[in-house]
């Protein structure tokens, strides 16, 4: 088996969760769609809120199953036969660009969905009037997003220079 099937096999099993975790927010739109509302503005910010995430990680499993070769090139630059020549490096990078996508997707998915909900509960407010106030309380899934991108990236580069530690000491 080469390094880069192995990889899709991640993907895919990583994809299917994100499928399977999409379904679980789905239930939640079912009900949405089927509770009584006092008013629909409610009706319909119940609606965006339950629905957001659903659609945001269905939409990324989606592009996981289908560009799961792509993906896979750009994790595994060097296409081997894990029989031989696989070293534990070359399985921590792969393990750190998936964690690096779980986090990018995650949180995506809480940062659109926080805010839907803050613009839906200040309607009156311009989006570029709440921008601020939604990034200084949304810093923590901000720097989530761009951990997950240095991790997806800078796989290699981690495993490098955690090698580069382990050898001083």
């Amino acid at each position: 088996m080469k390094s880069r099937e192995l990889v899709r096999i991640g993907v895919k099993i990583f994809a299917l969760y994100l499928l399977i975790t999409s379904l679980m927010y789905f239930q939640s739109v079912i009900y949405v769609l089927f509770s009584f509302f006092e008013n629909t503005q409610e009706k319909t910010y119940m609606i965006i809120n339950s629905l957001a995430p659903f659609a945001v990680f269905f939409i990324a499993s989606i592009i996981l199953f289908s560009l799961n070769k792509l993906i896979s090139k750009l994790i595994v630059r060097n296409d081997i036969d894990l029989n031989i020549n696989a070293t534990l490096g070359d399985l921590q990078s792969t393990i750190f660009a998936i964690i690096g996508l779980y986090l990018m997707i995650t949180s995506f998915s809480d940062f659109l969905n926080y805010f839907l909900r803050y613009h839906y509960e200040n309607p009156e407010f311009p989006i570029s009037a709440i921008i601020k106030p939604i990034l200084l309380t949304a810093s923590g899934l901000i720097s989530q997003f761009i951990l997950g991108t240095f991790l997806f990236v800078q796989s290699k580069g981690i495993v490098t220079f955690w090698k580069k530690i382990n050898n001083k000491s």
